[in-house]
């Protein structure tokens, strides 16, 4: 293994650079500035360049590259406040909603909540030792996989998810924002002068206001948002637990509220239940592609192992504050309520009350910014960054997510008409899945986890992959991974379609289908038609922290394990 990149490797990027501003029109003579074009100055004030002014090119840019050593920084504890981030927010009440009006007791959702978080646990925690040994980002890594140009395809698709998701997270921000209100002003009201719309002029003001209270946030660098999200670790579950004890108490107790008999019997509770398991491997489908954005920060190697744990533990901490709110809110108040917010919304008539829907409001402020900036602003600025990493870096690639997610959908629109774009993005995680196997297969089967970095800037390298940039061996298992689902997703998209019950059985458990399949599709395509050209003899990774890992091979099995263990919570 190469521990740091040669002086021949490291000229690639320079040599790349290079040829790309010599085929560019745009001339940047230092001496000469006062004959450029009104276009070619404005043209040269937006392009990213680095810390030593030099431009970017068509493959990268800073926030593409390795990740520096100062800012490889992320320990065991800060992806434990990732997920607690992404995890903790008005919306993961609804899950537990959905499946217990469908007929399921509380104590079996819980059963295989957890179940279907370990699933995605390891899938991700996997996925995440790329990046925290060659310290890339997602984009960058997809090419050896896909081939330089069809992972645009890739990124493109990654985008869409991010984009649509920050908007309908920003929709709830703003109920924050109005519940805060309600809690000081219970009497406050506007009069609606918007006409034909799916919201109100006083909803408006709010997602307005929530929306400028992101913009600093977004400003933040992507490696220092560690420290936001360890806030956020403490402050927010604290409030949701005492929430949910009060609820609880207040309902008759634990016996009460855990004690709610299955609704459904028989085979329909079977599928039930594989839905429920397959539906939460499935909730976190879009950090299981793009892990690599944040893991890239990792401090060890193994640091990325404690998500292992982390994911289900936080779930079963967390997942119990939406079972007992919606079966606790419709004890005491007489109508069942998957959104805490709506239960802050009840209090706001007595001084005491307005305290407390303060506080709730606040926790799930600060826990919308949070999980729209972990699971949708960075990972979009990244996909942004990737396709036009001239133009864009992270940091503005979060305000034209903003600008698109928050303001261009018009997530208010979507969440009330749209049913048909919502059903369809409910459904997007088997595009996802199929991509996700596609990358784990192809790092730690196919290339057996050794990847050359400095060609994975190189588009004239060993992942080019032909005059089409195409690795042609993952088209087959991405068709495969998502095609005999999609007369499953046109049902649930159109209710008036009606398909077999085993078309609609396959479709329920999607994501298992979808990852197995393209998983191995791809090992038996790679193993009959090897990419040779795209091997390498051994890793070539970026400069790193260096660590006392063991070699097993001359240690033992047992001390490794033992070293990634201690890795994981250190």
């Amino acid at each position: 293994m190469t521990d740091s990149l040669s002086d021949e490797k490291k000229a690639v990027l320079a040599t790349t650079n290079s040829q790309e501003l010599e085929d560019s029109s745009i001339t940047q003579p230092s001496s000469h500035d006062g004959k450029l074009s009104v276009w070619q100055r404005f043209n040269k004030l937006i392009t990213v360049t680095d810390a030593e002014g030099a431009s970017s090119h068509r493959w990268s840019n800073p926030d593409m590259e390795p990740v520096p050593l100062e800012d490889q920084s992320w320990k065991p504890y800060h992806f434990l406040a990732y997920w607690i981030s992404d995890s903790y927010s008005a919306s993961s009440w609804r899950i537990a909603g959905s499946f217990i009006d469908l007929g399921m007791s509380p104590g079996l959702f819980y059963g295989c909540n957890i179940i279907g978080y370990v699933l995605n646990a390891c899938v991700i925690a996997l996925h995440g030792l790329i990046g925290s040994k060659y310290h890339i980002p997602f984009s960058v890594q997809s090419r050896a996989s896909f081939g330089f140009y069809f992972s645009y395809v890739i990124i493109i698709m990654r985008f869409i998810v991010g984009c649509y998701y920050y908007g309908i997270n920003a929709y709830t921000g703003a109920e924050c924002i109005q519940t805060l209100i309600l809690s000081m002003s219970p009497n406050w009201s506007m009069k609606d002068t918007i006409p034909s719309s799916a919201t109100t002029t006083s909803m408006m003001i709010c997602y307005f206001i929530y929306n400028l209270i992101c913009i600093p946030f977004h400003y933040i660098k992507a490696p220092q948002i560690r420290k936001f999200l360890v806030f956020k670790m403490i402050t927010g579950p604290i409030v949701g637990i005492v929430l949910m004890i009060y609820l609880n108490q207040k309902a008759g107790g634990t016996t009460k509220i855990w004690s709610q008999p299955n609704k459904v019997h028989g085979t329909s509770l079977r599928w039930l239940i594989v839905q429920c398991i397959a539906t939460n491997f499935a909730s976190y489908a879009t950090m299981a592609v793009n892990v690599n954005d944040f893991t890239r920060y990792s401090k060890s190697k193994y640091a990325v192992v404690s998500q292992v744990y982390a994911i289900p533990v936080n779930q079963g901490i967390l997942t119990p504050m939406g079972i007992v709110g919606g079966i606790a809110s419709e004890i005491i108040y007489g109508e069942v309520l998957w959104d805490p917010l709506l239960i802050a919304q009840k209090w706001i008539h007595t001084p005491g009350g307005r305290v407390a829907a303060w506080f709730v409001a606040f926790s799930y402020l600060i826990a919308q910014i949070g999980i729209n900036i972990s699971a949708n602003s960075i990972s979009a600025a990244n996909d942004l960054t990737a396709l036009f990493p001239k133009y864009v870096n992270i940091r503005r690639g979060q305000y034209i997510v903003l600008a698109l997610g928050g303001w261009a959908l018009c997530p208010w629109e979507v969440l009330a008409n749209a049913t048909t774009l919502t059903a369809f993005m409910g459904g997007y995680s088997i595009f996802l899945g199929p991509i996700a196997a596609i990358m784990i297969c192809d790092y730690f089967f196919v290339h057996k986890q050794r990847y050359d970095t400095p060609a994975l800037y190189d588009p004239q390298g060993k992942y080019k992959f032909g005059r089409l940039g195409t690795n042609w061996r993952a088209i087959l298992p991405l068709l495969v991974g998502f095609v005999p689902l999609l007369p499953g997703l046109a049902t649930y998209i159109n209710t008036k379609i009606t398909m077999p019950d085993g078309v609609l059985h396959l479709y329920l458990i999607g994501y298992f289908y979808s990852f197995s399949s393209a998983f191995f599709v791809y090992y038996v395509t790679c193993y009959f038609f090897p990419p040779t050209e795209a091997l390498s003899a051994e890793a070539v990774i970026p400069p790193h922290h260096e660590e006392d890992e063991p070699d097993y091979k001359v240690e033992g099995k047992a001390k490794l394990a033992k070293y990634i263990l201690k890795s994981a919570v250190v």
